[in-house]
């Protein structure tokens, strides 16, 4: 590749990285700012849902802009871990910008409602004690032929939906992060308990994918052929489960359906 591409090249990257403002950087870097976000973080977990969290102060970055340069200078974005089984990271919001004195300080600390926040927690929760609770009947779906693999799970959480009134919101949080930090989303003995207290109603949700064969023909028989499998699995889950064939050669046909398997909860 010619020098000059590489020049065009580099110039793009740093344009569309876009660059932080300098005071907001040293103020990033400051280990004693740093110190006071992850107290901040540690708190408001505690004090607002009882939760025992830990911020990943090393992988603090500036937030994206929704345009060029894409930083923005007055977000701080901090990974953030949970101490309980299983573990869940999600994002830390934390605004900073000018103060009365003119100098750059914190504005706020949002851990629950961005787009990367505490709020998918129970979405999380119930997709994980679903597969827990039903591994043996899905290792049986991943394992009836070659290419087939889970791609998600989905069990919406009370605990994830828009709710208006904090006060109802909180409280909603605090039972779940409450039986969260008790284990009782790591014990599938309690899976019929949590769905009914937390679960929002419907049917879970199985992505399930499949390799293709060699052409659309030996595609569509494998497919057919693990759709009979489930339709006739009578010891698999209520769930509502979308399968689907991924294409690489451009020549072979892709194949998806959902199959509903039980009655709405």
């Amino acid at each position: 590749m010619k020098m000059k591409s590489w020049i065009v090249i580099f110039i793009s990257i740093l344009i569309i990285s876009g660059c932080a403002n300098p005071e907001a950087k040293r103020f990033k870097n400051n280990k004693v700012v740093q110190a006071e976000i992850k107290e901040l973080i540690v708190s408001k977990g505690a004090e607002m849902y009882g939760l025992e969290l830990k911020p990943i102060m090393e992988g603090m970055e500036f937030g994206r802009g929704p345009a060029l340069p894409s930083v923005d200078s007055t977000k701080l974005v901090v990974p953030v871990k949970t101490t309980g089984i299983p573990e869940f990271t999600f994002n830390a919001i934390v605004d900073i910008g000018d103060t009365e004195a003119g100098e750059i300080g914190i504005k706020g600390v949002d851990i629950y409602g961005n787009p990367n926040g505490l709020g998918y927690l129970g979405n999380f929760l119930m997709s994980y004690v679903f597969k827990t609770k039903f591994h043996k009947e899905i290792d049986g779906i991943l394992n009836y032929d070659k290419g087939i693999y889970l791609d998600r799970v989905m069990v919406q959480s009370k605990a994830s939906i828009y709710i208006e009134d904090e006060e109802e919101l909180e409280q909603m949080m605090r039972a779940i992060t409450a039986d969260y930090t008790a284990g009782k989303f790591n014990n599938p003995d309690e899976y019929t308990y949590l769905i009914d207290t937390y679960g929002l109603g419907g049917l879970p949700q199985v992505f399930i994918k499949m390799d293709q064969a060699s052409d659309s023909a030996a595609t569509e028989e494998k497919f057919n052929n693990l759709v009979a499998y489930m339709t006739n699995n009578k010891d698999l889950p209520a769930a509502e489960y979308h399968i689907k064939t991924y294409s690489t050669p451009k020549d072979v046909s892709t194949f998806s359906k959902v199959l509903v398997i039980g009655d709405q909860q």
